[in-house]
C-alpha cells in the first residue's frame, strides 16, 4: 500500500502483490492508493490487463473471461480508478467479482462505490445504493473497520439527498 501511495502507478512489484494470495482488502487499499487519472489517459488498467494477458498467454482483449474473481475485482477497481469520469467500463468486471465472491463486503462496497459513480449526478440515488450493501446480512466483513468507516463517512454525505 505504501509503495502504491508513493508511486501512484502500477509496476511489476505491485502487480505481483495484486496477483498474490494477499487479503482482498489489502489489495483494495493498494489500488485505492493509486493516483486518479483525471486526464482520461488509461495507464494502470492497461498495464494490469497486459500483465494478466501475459499470465494467461492471451491477447489483452481476450483475457477477461479467464480471470479469477479476485483478478476481475482488481481489474475492475483499477479501471474505475483510471476512468473516474466514466466508470461504467468497470461495472461488468465488478459484477463478475461479486458473482464469484458473493459474501465479500470488500467487493460489494467497491462495486457500490462504482455504481454510485455511475449515477453521481443523481445524488438522491447514491445513499440508497450504499444502504442496500450495508443492509446485506450475507456479506462477511473482510474489510478493516477504519477503511469501512472512511468510505461510509464519505458516502453519508449523500444521505440527506435520498428520497
Amino acid at each position: 500500500v505504501q509503495q502504491a501511495h508513493e508511486k501512484k502507478r502500477l509496476d511489476a512489484a505491485l502487480v505481483e502483490f495484486l496477483l498474490s494470495n494477499a487479503p482482498l482488502d489489502h489489495k483494495a487499499a493498494a489500488i485505492n492508493a493509486l493516483a486518479w487519472d483525471y486526464q482520461g489517459v488509461p495507464r494502470n488498467w492497461v498495464f494490469f490487463r497486459e500483465k494478466l494477458a501475459e499470465k494467461y498467454k492471451l491477447d489483452p482483449d481476450q483475457v477477461e473471461p479467464r480471470l479469477t474473481s479476485q483478478e476481475s475485482f482488481c481489474l475492475g477497481y483499477i479501471t474505475a480508478r483510471d476512468s473516474h469520469g466514466s466508470p461504467s467500463f468497470a461495472v461488468p468486471l465488478l459484477k463478475t467479482a461479486r458473482k464469484g465472491l458473493p459474501r465479500s463486503f470488500t467487493v460489494a462496497m467497491v462495486a457500490t462505490i462504482v455504481d454510485a459513480q455511475v449515477v453521481r449526478s443523481q445524488w438522491d440515488k447514491i445513499w440508497p445504493i450504499t444502504q442496500k450493501t450495508l443492509r446485506d446480512k450475507s456479506l462477511k466483513m473482510d474489510m478493516r473497520p477504519q477503511a469501512r468507516d472512511e468510505i461510509l463517512k464519505y458516502m453519508r454525505l449523500y444521505e440527506k439527498h435520498a428520497k
